[in-house]
């Protein structure tokens, strides 16, 4: 038997176990927002709303973000790209209502 062996097996118990209170503590004193969804698959969008398109408008600039993207990338336009725009939106949007909220309790 190898004499790591025991040594490992409490490492990693130590580990999960700091894990485990860690989410516990995370799952009680703090919102968590989940965004699931099924796009379509598809290699061009049906979905060409005014709304929906503006969610990708801010991946279509040029590396620095200064300047407006030079070629054309119909793949920006795909219905996950637009689904991974309307989650990190939501999610900017649920951490600022839970800043909002913090500094109100605090208050």
């Amino acid at each position: 038997m190898c004499p790591h062996k025991p040594d490992l097996f409490i490492w990693l118990a130590d580990a999960v176990t700091h894990e485990a209170q860690e989410a516990a503590h995370i799952k009680s004193e703090r919102p968590i927002m989940v965004v699931i969804g099924n796009p379509p698959i598809s290699g061009v969008s049906s979905n060409s709303t005014p709304f929906a398109n503006s969610l990708v408008d801010k991946y279509k600039v040029e590396p620095g973000g200064q300047h407006k993207l030079q070629e054309r990338k119909t793949s920006l336009n795909d219905d996950y790209v637009k689904f991974i725009a309307l989650s990190e939106d939501l999610i900017e949007k649920m951490v600022k209502v839970f800043w909002l909220l913090y500094l109100i309790m605090v208050i």
